[in-house]
This record gives C-alpha cells, structure tokens and sequence, in this order.
C-alpha cells in the first residue's frame, strides 16, 4: 500500500475483502493485459479481488466508469464509487 491509501500490485484478497466489506473503496483502477495462460508453467487463475469465490459481499458495491487510458499495449480502467440509490 502506498501513502496515499493506493493498493498496488497483488494484494492479499483477505485485506482487500476487509476494505470492500467495510465499504472504504472509492475508486478502483483496473489493467487488462492481454496474455494467455497455459503450458506446463504452473500460472493460474485460482482467486479473485476479495478471495476466492462464494466469499461473497453483504451487499452489492457499485462502481461508474470514469476514464480509460491506454498504457504500453494495456488498457487501463479507472471507476468511481457511485453511492446514488438504486431503485
């Protein structure tokens, strides 16, 4: 974690959970790189961003796209925390 409160890099799904949970998130940047995974390499996707799957939020959080930016062949996603009611 950075000074400013920015998670970088992989962090532990446990703390990320803990966060989205607690409902401290206002803005997530996320980069899609365009690789395969496969061979014999032993890479793979086995968590997500809060954990693995079915440890699941109390309550939906929902985010609006604010920008996106293209970065040495990767596209970055950059999304604000959207508080208005849903009906």
């Amino acid at each position: 974690m950075s000074l400013d409160g920015t998670l970088l890099g992989n962090e532990d799904p446990a703390h990320m959970r803990s966060l989205f949970v607690s409902d401290v998130v206002e803005e997530i940047r996320v980069v899609l790189n365009p690789v395969i995974l496969g061979g014999r390499s032993g890479k793979s996707l086995t968590g997500f961003l809060t954990g693995e799957l079915g440890g699941f939020l109390p309550e939906d959080r929902q985010f609006r796209l604010k920008g996106m930016e293209e970065i040495n062949g990767k596209m970055q996603l950059h999304y604000i925390r959207d508080r208005r009611k849903r009906v």
